[in-house]
């Protein structure tokens, strides 16, 4: 994740939610039971984290879940991850009050194509345009990396260094 993604989602969850009732950075999936059996659960909760996937966002509440994945860049993937998040629910322990209550999947994004709008819809993810002037700055500034201009002038800029021997 990029790092101004966490800023970023962290953001549209207070103008979205300003109540409040969402966690950022949520663990998703089972501990294995002899993980849990040994240390406890809250103990094996907090080793096994680091392997467990992780959710940008869940918004609870009394009808269900949202689950909120944010991306820049690379929507694709937080379209395929969000389908696989979906599943998960029902074998997170945490979760167990919302297990069999609607989880909405939703990604959040600053801008969207056709094919990206298709494919959420056949993967039942509900799309949110949400755009903050800095997110909008860092997005253009990446973009323009990758543009044919800003690569001829790195090139440029390059050989120009290696000529004078700085690295």
């Amino acid at each position: 994740m990029p790092p101004f993604e966490r800023p970023y989602v962290a953001a549209y969850c207070a103008a979205k939610w300003p109540e409040g009732g969402y966690v950022l950075g949520y663990p998703l999936g089972p501990i294995p039971a002899q993980v849990v059996r040994e240390m406890g659960y809250e103990a094996a909760a907090a080793f096994y984290r680091p392997w467990r996937p992780e959710v940008d966002a869940v918004h609870f509440s009394d009808a269900g879940l949202i689950l909120l994945e944010g991306k820049v860049f690379r929507v694709l993937d937080a379209l395929a991850k969000l389908r696989w998040y979906g599943e998960l629910v029902a074998n997170t322990e945490e979760l167990r009050p919302w297990w069999g209550k609607d989880v909405q999947l939703r990604l959040v994004t600053v801008r969207v194509t056709n094919i990206v709008l298709e494919l959420a819809k056949a993967s039942g993810v509900v799309i949110d345009v949400y755009q903050t002037p800095e997110v909008v700055a860092k997005a253009e500034w990446y973009e323009r990396y990758w543009t044919r201009e800003y690569q001829l002038a790195k090139q440029v800029r390059d050989k120009r260094r290696k000529e004078l021997g700085v690295d």
